[in-house]
């Protein structure tokens, strides 16, 4: 559903943190002793804490494996024939698409094209709008989507390409998700902890690319467009409200505590230096003209944008009295929220998976991940510290190890640019230790990762890793550069898919990494932050699948995986605000790992990494089970 174009941001998510300890980052639960108690990081900002917890002694409780059967071998799929004219077809479809798409707001636009009028698009039409949350705007995106899927459907499938018939499948998959989900308006939550919009929208106004004058006047119409936004925002939110679906209190409490960060720097907010250093360095306007573009931004920010925060922050506080109680969905007694909880954890994990086979499968991860830790813990002779100091030097040397030890690894890319830009101290807080922001698709050899502190990231190089090289820009690199991929394909990437690969180059450097590196560290730190996600997104399934008050959960939780009661309380606190928030880290390293281990039993000493990659990459940015078909298909003709 798309209503508020946030930058696309990847970001690394650490799993450095305890429940006892506070962070800046994320929230996590990590093994360390044998598998030592529940601990947590979030992202992108501060994390909540819990008390301390004892460490087990025993393994988790196994849930009983059912014997494994043969997997049927797939029949050879028929090569397509293709068609030229039903490829012009689908070309021209993909095209429409794509411009369609991107040219619906300013930042959207931005965001993914470079020189839209190489691509037909006059930038003048492009509403400047932070878009909206109303139903009749909801209407229109699923009106649009009803007339794609349609005009898609007139396209004969069978005469494609097979790299055509993905792309195809893909977006014809995407629109069917987006029309069931229609019915659903309300249950969505803009307001959310760590990546919420009260997060997000400063941040998109600091990555708003000014080039020109022309760009420096669309930047203050959408700054002017933030008070219209948020009351958009707080009519939605009372209408959750009206049909019992706000916020819990203590969502609402964080939500208001991020709104207060932005009133307490009114006159001293970051955008007013980084919007006068963008203006500073314009060749088209004149010294008065600069002069007023600044005073017209500074009015804007100390004016309309503060009273904007102060507005939302008063108006979601008058709704506190009609606050859900801290039930998981379940347990709610609420059949629409319920329903939508089902169906947005299986979107968001970009799968054909009921939520109870996403849970099996998260299970056996967190048994394998306490198996990797337990024997790279028994080479290394003692159990390390989860936030262990983790360096081969700083980021140019960094850089240049990551290449040496991981680039073998990888099938090859075209060299390409990468800028590494620190970010404004005054947003040390709400962001991870990196991002990687995603590359438009016109301009794709220009590359931009924000460092946070880098000076302060204990693991630097497991950050670069998953950011970097071999990671998000990796991926999507090798996308962008892929002759032939649907650009409509790649736009509609699911963050779980894109969370996989940067996961599995953190696993790859645990594997391959030498020198200064000691193998059996790294994967001890990789296997505990590992088990400490997949434990929490396992969990959340449970709490909010299930009818379980918050003792019942947490009695579950103690007697599965040996965690304090209090600890237990506080996984069942964090479920039930944001339930769905731990899958696209969880399940996307953990269906990565099930495809690998599966073509690497099934082909035995015929698998090698390389070749599985370029395999797994080939496809595009796809749903999971579509990877899996292909998949099947490439290991069957080895």
């Amino acid at each position: 559903m798309k209503r508020f174009c946030a930058w696309m941001l990847v970001f690394v998510m650490l799993f450095t943190g305890m429940f006892a300890c506070k962070k800046t980052d994320t929230t996590t639960v990590t093994p360390t002793e044998a598998p030592k108690a529940a601990e947590t990081t979030a992202e992108p900002t501060a994390e909540p804490t819990a008390e301390p917890t004892a460490e087990p002694t025993e393994e988790p409780t196994e849930e009983p494996t059912p014997e494994p059967t043969e997997e049927p071998t797939p029949e050879p799929t028929a090569k397509p024939t293709p068609d030229p004219a039903t490829r012009e077809q689908f070309a021209q479809f993909d095209r429409e698409f794509f411009i369609e798409y991107v040219s619906s707001d300013l930042t959207t636009l931005q965001q993914y094209v470079k020189h839209p009028e190489e691509l037909g698009i006059d930038i003048n039409e492009v509403p400047i709008t932070l878009g909206s949350y109303s139903k009749e705007d909801d209407d229109k995106w699923n009106t649009w989507y009803a007339e794609k899927l349609e005009k898609l459907h007139e396209i004969n499938r069978d005469l494609l390409t097979e790299q055509e018939q993905i792309a195809y499948d893909v977006i014809e998959h995407e629109l069917v998700d987006s029309l069931n989900m229609e019915k659903y308006y309300g249950c969505y939550e803009p307001l959310r902890q760590y990546v919420g919009i009260q997060t997000n929208l400063p941040l998109d106004f600091w990555f708003f690319d000014i080039n020109n004058k022309w760009d420096a006047e669309a930047y203050l119409t959408l700054l002017a467009d933030v008070p219209r936004f948020y009351k958009d925002l707080l009519e939605y939110e009372q209408y959750r409200a009206s049909i019992g679906l706000f916020m819990t209190e203590n969502n609402l409490d964080e939500i208001l505590k991020d709104l207060d960060d932005i009133i307490k720097v009114r006159d001293s907010i970051f955008l007013i230096t980084t919007y006068n250093e963008a203006v500073d360095k314009l060749t088209d306007v004149t010294p008065k003209e600069a002069k007023e573009l600044k005073q017209r931004n500074y009015n804007l920010l100390v004016n309309d944008f503060y009273q904007a925060h102060v507005d939302l922050k008063e108006g979601l506080e008058a709704l506190r009295g009609s606050c859900r109680k801290s039930f998981g969905a379940a347990a709610s007694k609420n059949e629409l929220y319920y329903n939508y909880y089902r169906d947005n954890l299986m979107s968001t994990c970009s799968d054909n998976k009921t939520p109870e086979e996403i849970q099996e499968l998260l299970f056996a991860q967190i048994q394998k991940a306490d198996d990797d830790y337990r024997d790279a813990v028994r080479e290394l002779g003692y159990y390390p510290e989860s936030d262990s100091y983790i360096t081969v030097g700083n980021t140019e040397e960094t850089i240049a190890y990551l290449h040496d030890t991981l680039d073998p690894v990888y099938p090859e890319i075209p060299e390409v640019n990468v800028n590494y830009e620190n970010v404004p101290e005054e947003l040390a807080d709400m962001l991870s230790p990196a991002f990687y922001l995603n590359p438009s698709f016109d301009d794709w050899q220009n590359n931009l990762i924000g460092l946070n502190q880098p000076e302060k990231d204990n693991n630097l190089v497991s950050t670069l890793a998953h950011e970097g090289f071999n990671g998000h820009l990796y991926q999507f690199m090798y996308h962008r550069s892929m002759e032939g991929l649907s650009w409509s394909q790649q736009l509609l990437e699911s963050t779980c898919y894109a969370e996989a690969w940067s996961q599995e180059s953190e696993r790859m450097l645990a594997i391959h990494g030498k020198g200064r590196l000691n193998p059996n560290l790294m994967m001890a730190l990789h296997a505990d932050s590992i088990y400490s996600t997949c434990l929490l997104a396992y969990c959340s399934i449970m709490i909010n699948n299930e009818k379980l008050s918050a003792g019942q959960a947490a009695k579950k939780i103690e007697e599965k995986f040996r965690l304090s009661r209090d600890t237990g309380l506080w996984i069942y606190q964090f479920s039930v605000d944001n339930p769905i928030y731990y899958m696209n880290y969880a399940y996307s390293y953990t269906r990565l790992q099930d495809l690998h281990d599966r073509m690497k039993d099934r082909l035995g000493d015929k698998f090698t990494d390389k070749e599985f990659f370029k395999a797994y990459l080939d496809v595009g940015p796809a749903p999971f089970n579509m990877i899996e078909e292909k998949l099947d298909v490439w290991a069957q003709a080895q």
